[in-house]
Formats: C-alpha cells, sequence, structure tokens
C-alpha cells in the first residue's frame, strides 16, 4: 500500500462516509461552477480543473488530481480532512452557513477565511514534510496561498493582504518550531 492510499484509509477511518468523486462527474459541482462563474463576473474559472472541494463527507476532485504527485494529493487530502473536522466540531448546518452563506459583503468573510486558514495549515504542515522548510517559505508559495484569499478563486474572501501575509508568515514560523521539537 503506498501513502496516498493508506491516507484513503486514514480518512475512512476517521470518517466512514468518506469519499472520492471526481468532480467531472458531477451534478452539483457543474451548477456551483456556473454560479462561481457568476458571481465573479467569469473571474472565477477554474473551479472545475484546478480546485479540489468538500461537502460534507465527499472530495470533490478536480480534472488535474490523477495527475497530480501523491505528495500534492496527500497534502490535499490532508487540507480537506481539516473541513470535515470543522464541520463535525460545528455541525454541519452552522458550518456550512459560516463558510458558504456569510459572504456578504464580499470581502469580509471571516468566516471562510478563518476555516480555510485552519485547513492551509495543515497543508502547509504536510508540505514541510514532504518537500522541507524552503518549500514553504519559497516567495511564489506564499504568493499563491494569499492570493486565494484576496481573489475571486475564494470570491473575495479577505481585503486585507498584510494580514494574510502576517498570517503565513505567523504560520511557517510555528512549523518550523514544530519541525525543531520533533
Amino acid at each position: 500500500m503506498d501513502a496516498y492510499e493508506k491516507a484513503i484509509v486514514d480518512a475512512t477511518l476517521e470518517f466512514p462516509k468518506f469519499r472520492i468523486v471526481a468532480k467531472s462527474d458531477s451534478s452539483l459541482m457543474r451548477v456551483i461552477d456556473f454560479l462561481l462563474k457568476v458571481i465573479t463576473f467569469w473571474k472565477m474559472t477554474e473551479f472545475m480543473y484546478c480546485f479540489t472541494t468538500t461537502l460534507g463527507y465527499t472530495v470533490y476532485t478536480s480534472t488535474s488530481w490523477d495527475q497530480r504527485s501523491e505528495a500534492s494529493r496527500i497534502t490535499t487530502l490532508k487540507h480537506e480532512l481539516v473541513h470535515m473536522r470543522q464541520m463535525e466540531r460545528y455541525g454541519r448546518i452552522l458550518f456550512s452557513l459560516a463558510f458558504l452563506l456569510f459572504w456578504l459583503p464580499i470581502g469580509l468573510a471571516y468566516f471562510r477565511k478563518k476555516f480555510e486558514q485552519e485547513a492551509y495549515e495543515e497543508s502547509m504542515r504536510w508540505r514541510l514534510k514532504f518537500f522541507g522548510i524552503h518549500n514553504i517559505e519559497n516567495p511564489d508559495y506564499k504568493e499563491s496561498i494569499v492570493c486565494h484569499f484576496l481573489s475571486a478563486e475564494y470570491v473575495w474572501t479577505w481585503p486585507f493582504r498584510s494580514s494574510i501575509e502576517k498570517w503565513f508568515d505567523a504560520t511557517v514560523e510555528k512549523l518550523k518550531a514544530e519541525a525543531l521539537d520533533d
């Protein structure tokens, strides 16, 4: 069993209803793709191709999923499992409302920001394990994460670049300290 298969087994043990579905096989994902295009004025065009989405215990994968490295898929899976834990912690309805519906006004989606920050911390933890500290300290990686929060990718979740950059930098320092403790 390779590491990715083990990650799936572990996910299923933690969440018995866990499953992975290709977005291209989901009518719901095609509808969400269209709605995201509409509310972002056609600026979010990569939902089906580049982003992984979790609803409930189902992880919907992009068309590029199978071409991604094992480490990349595991890292993303670990991120998505954080969202499942958040859903269990807050309850499906409250989590969904906080994550999805409290986006008005666009640009101040506090709960979506907090939920994604928690999940990205886990992503960064796994990137550090797989690729080393230089990977998460890479300015291009930082910019890609920061842009998720500031752009149409997450429906302009948060307008304050400096606060996202400070969170990112603090997370890198926290993870470096954790790595030294191990």
